[in-house]
């Protein structure tokens, strides 16, 4: 079974049942459609774009060919051509995951909310009370992880000391200029960075980042976000005056960022995590939705190669050999991972002229 149903959840379903492995997706939202909905976009990159391709799933999505880095004047600080590169909107990457999926792979309405028995028997309640068995149980619960904070009680997430203001518009002059270009601003004496991003036709991402104290909690109303949204687009170039006459028009999202050190290996028993349940990233890096995506390629080809998925009857050796397997090929590139958006958020809030050139979009 895999718990949540988001791009971890629903990349490691495909992957296993491509395989040949029966498995059920469990989600809260209430249908395959409340899945699609929330966020703005991502950026695939081509190590996503590679994992794609190996669960069978073909993206539209906006080509990105070239990354630039500005000053607020609008200067070119640094510049990079993209290299199979695509910007999807999290509608269109879930729906394609879910179409792959096929119907009768996830039960909707139906969210797993705690694990019991042991890690070598687990169990997992649903919202309604459910117990469900499972040789092996995927753990793709997001950030809050419930499954991560039982199995690993003392890896507490840590508030992250960036946050982001995420939104997408229709802007069809703005999408134009863009052309195929993923352009970031940042103005490093204010501590503060925009984003946009061209995902296909008129619609382009944006994101904000500044400094966690900068920016309201949850509870502020549309009105006051988008206030304050516009007070930190001035004075910029020309290309965001235009987003900024635009933010009626679409939805603003405040993206609470965590960190978190990384776990000392990726399962107990017959549960393994994936995904940002595994391992939250920190903006900067862009990695989130590459790397759930591979965490699923790499599982599932562990639980291959072992012997696991193809033995007549579960075998538990060959299941432990093969989530061994896992978290030693994924550990490193993931602890990589956070040193890098670690040290690039220390840049940002010191003002310093770090790179800071790739920012996921939520």
């Amino acid at each position: 079974m895999v718990a949540g149903g988001g791009v971890a959840g629903l990349g490691c379903a495909l992957a296993l049942r491509r395989a040949g492995a029966d498995v059920t997706v469990y989600e809260r939202a209430p249908s395959e459609t409340g899945t699609q909905r929330g966020g703005s976009g991502f950026i695939l990159s081509s190590e996503a774009m590679r994992s794609l391709a190996s669960l069978g799933v073909t993206v539209e999505g906006a080509p990105l060919r070239r990354f630039e880095l500005r000053a607020a004047d609008d200067a070119v600080l640094a510049a990079h051509d993209l290299s199979d590169t695509r910007a999807i909107s999290r509608s269109a990457l879930l729906g394609a995951l879910a179409g792959a999926l096929g119907e009768g792979a996830i039960q909707c309405g139906r969210g797993a909310s705690a694990l019991c028995g042991s890690p070598a028997h687990p169990r997992v309640v649903l919202d309604d009370g459910t117990e469900v068995e499972a040789d092996l149980v995927v753990a793709a619960d997001g950030v809050n992880s419930f499954v991560r904070r039982t199995l690993f009680p003392d890896r507490q997430l840590v508030v992250g000391r960036v946050r982001e203001l995420v939104g997408h518009l229709e802007v069809p002059g703005l999408a134009e200029s863009l052309g195929d270009r993923f352009v970031k601003y940042r103005d490093p004496e204010r501590r503060r960075a925009v984003g946009i991003v061209p995902c296909g036709g008129a619609r382009v991402v944006w994101y904000l980042q500044l400094p966690a104290e900068l920016l309201p909690d949850d509870s502020v109303d549309r009105a006051a976000l988008e206030q304050l949204v516009r007070a930190h687009l001035e004075p910029w170039p020309a290309a965001i005056r235009m987003l900024s006459a635009h933010l009626h028009t679409g939805p603003i999202h405040v993206w609470n960022t965590a960190d978190l050190d990384p776990l000392p290996h990726l399962h107990v028993g017959r549960v393994v995590l994936t995904g940002d349940a595994a391992h939250p990233m920190l903006p900067f890096t862009s990695q989130g939705t590459a790397s759930a995506l591979e965490d699923a390629v790499v599982l599932t080809r562990t639980l291959l190669d072992t012997g696991w998925l193809t033995a007549p009857e579960p075998d538990d050796d060959r299941r432990e050999d093969a989530l061994q397997r896992y978290g030693q090929e994924r550990l490193p590139v993931l602890r990589r991972f956070v040193e890098a958006g670690r040290r690039m958020r220390d840049e940002f809030l010191g003002s310093s002229d770090g790179p800071g050139f790739a920012v996921p979009i939520a």
